[in-house]
Formats: structure tokens, sequence, C-alpha cells
């Protein structure tokens, strides 16, 4: 179920952005953040292990537009125990592995 509560929350990403780019007013895109906020938080509720650290940011990011600061704020304790648990993540991103790791 997490990974659905995802896809929904980046579903209403994708749509906030996709008016941001129609020059729709902040105040008419920030429904569609807070719907994202809340999938995001479902999903962590449901199954913290689906995040990635970039998952991590957008729904930092997003709960931050949303104006919902306790949901913010429970994903940025989640980003700092994430990031003390995956540091090659921290260091080089997704793909966990560093020029040097991969012959470069």
């Amino acid at each position: 179920m997490a990974k659905i509560y995802v896809v929904r929350a980046e579903g209403f990403i994708t749509k906030a952005d996709e008016l941001k780019a129609k020059k729709i007013s902040f105040s008419d895109r920030g429904k569609f953040y807070a719907e994202a906020c809340i999938y995001f938080e479902k999903a962590y509720d449901s199954n913290p292990d689906v995040f990635t650290l970039a998952r991590i940011d957008a729904a930092i990011d997003t709960c931050w537009k949303a104006e919902k600061p306790e949901q913010e704020d429970k994903f940025k304790q989640f980003e700092d125990e994430y990031v003390k648990r995956h540091p090659q993540e921290y260091e080089y991103g997704d793909s966990g592995a560093g020029m040097m790791d991969m012959g470069g």
C-alpha cells in the first residue's frame, strides 16, 4: 500500500508543477501540495522503507509548501535518521556508489 501512496503523492506534485508552468497562482496549487503531503505521510506510516533520500526531500518540500509544519518536521527527523543509516546514498545519490566504486 505504501508504494501506492507514494505514486499518488507524486501525482499531486506533478499536477501542482503543471499548474505552476501555466502560471497558476500558488494559492490555487496549494491544495495539491497538501494532498501530496498527506499521501507521503500515509506512505511513511504504512512502510517507511519505500522512501529514498530524494523522496524524503520531496516530502519535506511538499509539506513545507502545504504549510504542514508537523509533517515537515516528521520528515526532517526521518531524513536525519535515514542519512545515518544510508551514508553512501547521502554521499553519492540513489545509486549508492561513487565514481571510484564504479571504476571511474
